[in-house]
């Protein structure tokens, strides 16, 4: 007995059987990449880095919405672009929160690490204060005295005088606390790679001398790096502390911000890797 083989053909026949059969469109390909991405981009929950994938990945997921919408053909996939959308929202928005929090908390940091040295320059501590800027092999050894340092080593106590002869370091000795050290903001941030970041932050210590007000506005570069070998990160001083204003005998209002952009960097833009000393 002859049987008719069934046949397939692009286009369904009509009748009563085919009008109750749904027909299916072809996949948006973007909806499958965005997808992909959105299901990647759960990452940044982990590294950082994962955020632009989750940016790239909620784009995608807008614009295979949009096609899927004004498409001739007919595409099905929207409710994968839809879910693709939701879980990128999210990851970025994690991303985005968690990096904005880890810059705050380098910046108080960095903060706590430059008013502690200024201050032990104010609290006359000048010999402490002067080895946190030179490298930890020339810093007077454990049960060394300062007489017998300074007496080993001329060149830190040349350096050392003529340091504390330099501005703002000279008026930060001399005045202590009499004076007034005030948090001005934050400059900037800079990362070189996961382990090492940069924070310029502004400072102004203000002063009587001879009955006149006198403001010294300066800034200081302090670089914090992460060994991952001993699981704990230590601060550095990256730069020297440029004066940025020097203004006598005005009122506080009357003062006007300097411009961070202003200020020579010719010592912030060298080497990352170029050290200065520790900050304990």
């Amino acid at each position: 007995m002859n049987e008719s083989k069934p046949s397939f053909s692009s286009e369904r026949e009509a009748g009563p059987a085919g009008d109750k059969i749904a027909e299916y469109g072809e996949v948006s390909r973007l909806a499958v990449i965005a997808a992909v991405c959105s299901v990647a981009s759960l990452g940044t929950v982990f590294w950082t880095p994962f955020l632009l994938l989750s940016m790239v990945g909620f784009v995608l997921a807008v614009v295979a919405l949009l096609v899927i919408r004004v498409s001739s053909l007919r595409l099905v996939g929207g409710g994968l672009a839809t879910g693709a959308l939701a879980l990128t929202s999210f990851s970025s928005t994690y991303g985005i929160a968690r990096n904005v929090a880890y810059d705050q908390l380098l910046y108080s940091e960095a903060r706590v690490q430059a008013e502690k040295w200024m201050n032990l320059v104010r609290d006359g501590n000048v010999d402490e204060a002067f080895q946190v800027r030179i490298p930890k092999m020339a810093r007077r050894r454990q049960g060394q005295t300062w007489e017998e340092y300074y007496a080993s080593n001329q060149t830190a106590r040349e350096g050392l005088d003529e340091f504390y002869r330099r501005s703002p370091f000279k008026e930060l000795r001399e005045h202590g606390h009499r004076g007034q050290l005030r948090f001005v903001g934050n400059v900037s941030l800079k990362k070189f790679g996961a382990d090492e970041q940069v924070v310029v932050q502004k400072f102004e210590f203000t002063y009587q001398e001879q009955g006149q007000t006198r403001s010294l506005a300066m800034q200081i570069a302090l670089k914090r790096r992460y060994h991952e070998r001993f699981s704990q990160c230590h601060w550095e001083w990256f730069s020297e502390v440029p004066i940025l204003e020097r203004e006598q005998a005005r009122p506080r209002k009357s003062r006007q911000q300097v411009k961070a952009g202003s200020v020579s960097r010719a010592r912030f833009d060298r080497n990352p890797h170029h050290l200065l000393g520790y900050v304990r």
